[in-house]
């Protein structure tokens, strides 16, 4: 889950206060008026700098997006929002995985962050590789790394909990998505978030409770079903060769 911007550093470099502030309000400038409509002028004007005082904290648009991404983003991911944890039992992972998705939404920049991908992804398709590598390899390695305690202590499969936990964290955001991001002045939010987290967390939940002696939740599916031959006159049979009703 992500980090703060405080918990970063850029280049090896611990960020200042001042770089911090200089970040966040890029970033929310970015959200707001999308990369072209971002004016660097205009972020020196929000931060009561000079324009070419900017670029002591980054050399070029570019390189601000960069250091936006970093900081802000899941590549220097290391711990969970403040007030969550990840627990031992994986009974209790889908409650703890609302927690923080919730934190994240409520208590963080994430909404900025995501709404400032958004713009990025529609305006810049050159940043399509990183925003790709960033939501698939390395948000599938968090995932790996976050639940292989519960994978080496035999408690449940690998794949079975990555796929949960997927379920858990994209069904829970995607609502967030819809009344933080899309409609971030409360317009659209007509939901109340706390019953719905619950019923989410419920499920998989429900689903953990039913692992086997193995630990999955379902049976192995190594065997795929066989088409039945072709009939003669070339109807398709079903079962013990009967014809496929037309």
């Amino acid at each position: 889950m992500p980090r703060t911007a405080d918990e970063h550093t850029w280049g090896g470099q611990e960020l200042g206060e001042r770089h911090r502030e200089v970040l966040r309000a890029a970033l929310h400038l970015f959200a707001e008026r999308g990369y072209a409509g971002a004016s660097l002028r205009e972020l020196a004007r929000r931060l009561g700098m000079q324009q070419p005082s900017l670029y002591h904290y980054f050399r070029s648009k570019e390189e601000l997006v960069d250091q936006i991404l970093t900081t802000f983003g899941f590549g220097g991911v290391q711990s969970v929002p403040e007030g969550t944890s990840i627990p031992d039992r994986v009974e209790d992972l889908p409650r703890a995985l609302g927690d923080i998705v919730q934190a994240m939404y409520e208590r963080t920049d994430w909404p900025i962050f995501v709404r400032f991908l958004f713009n990025l992804s529609l305006e810049q398709p050159l940043y399509a590789e990183r925003l790709r590598v960033m939501f698939v390899e390395t948000v599938g390695g968090l995932f790996t790394t976050m639940l292989s305690h519960y994978v080496e202590s035999g408690q449940v499969d690998q794949e079975e909990i990555e796929l949960l936990s997927r379920m858990v964290v994209n069904a829970i955001g995607l609502l967030y998505i819809e009344q933080y991001v899309v409609f971030p002045k409360g317009a659209g939010r007509g939901h109340e978030m706390r019953p719905y987290i619950d019923f989410v967390v419920r499920v998989a939940e429900l689903a953990l409770a039913s692992r086997g002696p193995d630990g999955r939740i379902f049976p192995p599916t190594s065997e795929k079903p066989v088409a039945t031959p072709p009939a003669r006159g070339g109807r398709r049979t079903r079962g013990r060769g009967r014809p496929a009703e037309r």
